[in-house]
């Protein structure tokens, strides 16, 4: 009646709920909370889940993609829970794909862990334990539930390909994370699975210690259900250690109910305790109801059985009857192993194929990222190219500027101080004079008084001027007198080479000379290197460019070059070696 009582409850909600649901669509937040009672549905009651999954099924549609993908992903998670077989990857490969590119990593390992429960449903094992450990690196270590049962798959499928090692850590790892979720019913499992993998290591202390726990932890629990399960293994095992009393204590508490999903099993263990006791009339009973399995396993193990009952009866023909039977069975398993083999076989290069053609994929999409990475540094190169040239260009055309008024300073100073500016002043001077003469017949004393101020004006820039060339003159005699003069002129006529001192004797004789000639050359071109200024000095200095080529040790051609590029660099344009040395001699 309790039971009843709590399905009539559970269905008239869901009843309640699919109506609410067919008069309205589900606004989104009641939609994400319909989902999460689903989530939590699957699991207790998967085959409900399902059904109220069916009714949302119209209204996920108005939702978001973020709320239709989790539908997606639960309704994967539902049949896998209820026991459905999955029969393609497409719905659980594009819920990954979808949580792959977000940020919530707890339903990201969930979307890995069922692409791996599919991968195994399609018996693509290598592939699915790839999806599990891709699921534990992604979840959260305080994620007990999905880690535990994460553990549990991958410890299955180790020892389905005899990897019992690993099987057993898998299954200790299941073992603990199932403690720290504190669910009883799961540990149970736990402990199960772990007493299964030490018999497969032919370890019987080890795995009757890990059984017996798990019988106790059920009984204790109040689990009939788990703990007949668990004596139905623990059964057999006693069984097949020889220790028929125990094992029937444990096949006794097993057979109280068979509706258990694991009767044949029960059955079978049945059969070979009262077969190996002795007691052949039990044995024949147990094995003639195993043959209402539709297992070639249980058939066989059946037929077996019978046979070997018969025989020990001396009823021969009767045992030949079902030793035919035995034989033709074993046949069918034998057959149904080497399929599994070739199934292992072919999972095996599927999953090298697969790896194969990811490694392509991977490998195509590197050059892609590689290109388009190369790409963007070309951009970002050849624009900063074009910032850093046109920066560049901007520097060097300020760099004319000022080379182009510094020259224009210079000229005006050279025009200054040149015979030119002289002889204008002398013209001055001339009409100064005579604008005094015609002031002295006028009346105006304050124009004859300006008058005669410019006129002393003039005439002291004049004696400047002269002072100045005077000096200079002077300078330029001392410079033609001096022994650097005369060794630089020597050296060029008998091929010699100026040593380092030689060439600092003679810039600063021609600084002196000239007015701090090399400074002021400098100014105008800041780059200038040393054999360009020591070109510069012997033209200064009155030698044939013959015999500078000499000294410097290049061919004339060269020096004729030298001469046009600093004429380019200093005025902006074109000019030939004559036009520099014309603009030195002014200098």
């Amino acid at each position: 009646m309790k039971y009843v009582a709590y399905s009539f409850i559970f269905w008239f909600g869901v009843l309640a709920f699919s109506f609410q649901a067919c008069q309205s669509p589900l606004k989104n937040s009641s939609l994400s909370e319909a989902l999460g009672r689903v989530n939590r549905l699957t699991y207790t009651s998967p085959d409900s889940a399902m059904v109220l999954l069916e009714d949302l099924s119209q209204t996920v549609r108005q939702g978001t993609e973020e709320q239709q993908m989790y539908y997606k992903l639960l309704t994967i998670k539902a049949r896998d829970k209820a026991y459905l077989p999955h029969l393609s990857d497409s719905l659980i490969r594009e819920v990954v794909a979808f949580y792959q590119k977000g940020k919530d990593r707890d339903l990201q390992a969930e979307a890995f862990y069922y692409l791996g429960r599919v991968h195994v449903d399609l018996q693509q094992y290598a592939r699915a334990l790839e999806e599990f450990l891709r699921a534990l690196e992604v979840s959260d270590e305080k994620d007990y539930r999905l880690r535990g049962v994460i553990y549990a798959q991958m410890g299955t499928l180790y020892l389905y390909q005899d990897m019992y090692e690993e099987g057993l850590e898998a299954h200790k790892n299941s073992y603990k994370y199932k403690l720290l979720q504190g669910n009883d019913n799961e540990v149970v499992f736990a402990l199960r699975d772990i007493g299964r993998t030490y018999t497969m290591l032919q370890q019987p202390d080890s795995a009757l210690y890990y059984y017996t726990a798990a019988r106790d932890l059920a009984a204790s629990i109040g689990n009939k259900k788990m703990e007949r399960m668990v004596c139905s293994e623990l059964g057999g095992y006693y069984v097949d250690l020889g220790d028929y009393r125990k094992a029937y204590e444990c096949i006794q508490s097993a057979i109280q109910s068979e509706t258990q999903r694991n009767k044949f099993t029960t059955l079978s263990i049945m059969g070979r305790y009262y077969e190996y006791s002795h007691q052949l009339d039990s044995a024949g009973y147990y094995y003639h109801r195993l043959l209402s399995s539709s297992s070639p396993l249980y058939l066989h193990a059946a037929y077996h059985g019978l046979a070997s009952i018969a025989r020990q009866r001396g009823e021969l023909s009767q045992a030949l009857a079902y030793y035919d039977r035995y034989m033709a069975y074993a046949d069918t398993l034998r057959e149904m192993a080497q399929e599994e083999a070739m199934g292992k076989i072919k999972s095996a290069y599927d999953y090298q194929q697969y790896h194969l053609e990811n490694n392509a994929l991977r490998q195509e999409s590197t050059r892609q990222k590689l290109l388009i990475v190369f790409l963007l540094l070309a951009v970002l190169f050849f624009g900063l190219v074009l910032v850093g040239y046109r920066q560049y260009r901007k520097r060097r055309e300020r760099e004319a500027e000022l080379r182009y008024e510094r020259l224009q300073q210079l000229q005006r100073e050279q025009q200054q101080q040149g015979e030119q500016q002289h002889r204008q002043n002398l013209q001055r001077i001339e009409a100064l004079e005579h604008a005094l003469r015609e002031a002295r017949t006028g009346n105006d004393p304050a124009v004859r008084e300006l008058l005669q101020s410019q006129k002393d004006l003039v005439e002291k820039n004049n004696e400047q001027i002269e002072a100045r060339q005077k000096v200079r003159h002077q300078a330029v005699a001392a410079l033609r007198r001096s022994d650097i003069y005369h060794r630089f002129h020597r050296l060029a006529d008998e091929n010699g080479k100026p040593g380092e001192a030689d060439w600092l004797q003679l810039e600063e004789a021609v600084d002196a000379a000239y007015e701090r000639f090399s400074t002021r050359l400098r100014e105008l071109y800041p780059p200038l290197r040393d054999v360009e200024l020591q070109v510069c000095l012997l033209v200064k200095i009155d030698l044939q460019p013959s015999q500078v080529a000499a000294l410097i040790l290049r061919s004339r051609q060269a020096v004729a070059s030298l001469r046009s590029r600093l004429y380019a660099k200093v005025f902006g344009q074109k000019g030939s070696p004559d036009d520099w040395d014309a603009f030195l001699k002014e200098l």
